[in-house]
């Protein structure tokens, strides 16, 4: 359980992507994922790095428990809780 462990490595990989041209930290959330809720479309993808986005925290919600029991869980999984 590494939880909060890996936020350096992932704020240094966002870093990195931002700087070979591969994404870009103020291109909104709609830019990358076409299927978000409408509300959620303008958020820019900075925002999710500071914590600023709004997006609810899933975390203490009983779906996110079981995906975290069940080993067959998978990205798109969380993506799908997150989205709803």
């Amino acid at each position: 359980e590494l939880f909060s462990a890996t936020k350096l490595f992932a704020s240094i990989s966002y870093a990195r992507l931002e700087k070979e041209g591969r994404i870009a930290l103020d291109k909104t959330l709609g830019d990358y994922l076409p299927d978000i809720p409408m509300p959620l479309r303008t958020i820019p993808f900075y925002r999710l790095l500071n914590h600023t986005s709004g997006i609810a925290m899933i975390v203490d919600k009983p779906a996110f428990e079981n995906m975290l029991s069940d080993r067959t869980a998978s990205n798109s999984d969380i993506y799908r809780a997150v989205r709803e």
